[in-house]
């Protein structure tokens, strides 16, 4: 009888000692092994979290969700977060508290990311939200992004692309086959003309040969040649000019000299022509008038007084 009785007690021992073992390690596990402080964030999108999910202060564990309160504000909906934290643990009035999560499988974790401000808040304050972090949310962000993008952007880009595919078929239908119809009556119509066509260019070649021949070419040559020569002689021949521009000058002066002085005696020159010219004319008329003359001396003139003795001889 002892020995059952003895034998209940242990096993009534072994599982007491299994319940507190129990109790001990869901308390370790739920991280309320201990006093704790409440604190606050509110989140518009509380999406993985719930009753017991973590909360961590820079990676480090100091306690957990207690609850989730949806609230309307301004007409929005806000979830309120209860988080119990570790009694006395500081975290600065400046933290932000984000909701990440760590893996594609990870569970959603409230991450405190502590300020710089060296004034702590006071329990039952609330922390500042920041944006939902970590792997499902990028991922979600950028399947919104690529969602964004394909309705304001790639939608109208592949229907504009359409349209001017659409486009360029009734371009191709209606302007470009009469466009090759024409070319292709051009090209027949060119082809009947190639042979003439062919026979200019032979005779223009054959031409331009001539034209280009050594001799030509030579020839032209020396004509280059000449021609320079001859723009040499004319540089020469203008140095010369300029070299004996000052006599020309000197000779210029001294000719307008020669000419004023001349011009001063033109003026006696013709009086004496016009009393030679006067006296001839006077000579004529006399010898019209009495052509004797030019055979008999004329008389001398007379001087006033008595007649000589020859005089008055018979």
């Amino acid at each position: 009888m002892i020995n059952s009785k003895w034998n209940l007690a242990m096993v009534g021992g072994f599982v007491l000692l299994g319940l507190v073992s129990l109790v001990l390690t869901l308390a370790v596990l739920a991280g309320r092994t201990g006093s704790t402080d409440t604190y606050y964030t509110v989140y518009a999108n509380v999406s993985g979290l719930k009753f017991g999910s973590k909360v961590l202060f820079e990676g480090y564990p100091v306690g957990q969700v207690e609850e989730v309160e949806p609230y309307v504000q301004q007409g929005q909906m806000r979830f309120r977060v209860r988080m119990s934290v570790t009694e006395g643990w500081k975290i600065p009035s400046d933290s932000i508290a984000r909701s990440t999560a760590s893996g594609v499988l990870a569970p959603q974790t409230i991450e405190i990311s502590a300020g710089s401000s060296p004034k702590a808040l006071e329990p039952g304050a609330t922390i500042t939200a920041g944006g939902m972090g970590g792997l499902m949310s990028s991922v979600a962000s950028v399947t919104g992004n690529i969602d964004e993008l394909t309705e304001q952007a790639l939608l109208p880009l592949l229907q504009n692309l359409n349209r001017q595919v659409t486009l360029l078929g009734t371009i191709l239908q209606e302007d470009i086959r009469p466009l090759a119809q024409n070319s292709n009556k051009v090209m027949v119509a060119a082809s009947r003309d190639v042979p003439t066509i062919l026979g200019h260019l032979e005779r223009v070649s054959a031409r331009a040969d001539r034209l280009l021949s050594p001799q030509r070419v030579e020839a032209l040559g020396r004509t280059i040649d000449h021609a320079d020569q001859t723009l040499l002689s004319l540089r020469n021949g203008s140095r010369q000019l300029e070299q004996a521009a000052p006599d020309v000058l000197v000779a210029l002066r001294e000719l307008r000299l020669t000419i004023e002085s001349m011009s001063r005696r033109s003026e006696g020159v013709a009086q004496n022509l016009e009393t030679s010219t006067r006296n001839l004319q006077e000579f004529s008329r006399q010898i019209r008038r009495s052509p004797g003359t030019l055979l008999r001396a004329p008389e001398p003139p007379r001087e006033d007084g008595p007649p000589s003795e020859l005089e008055k001889k018979p």
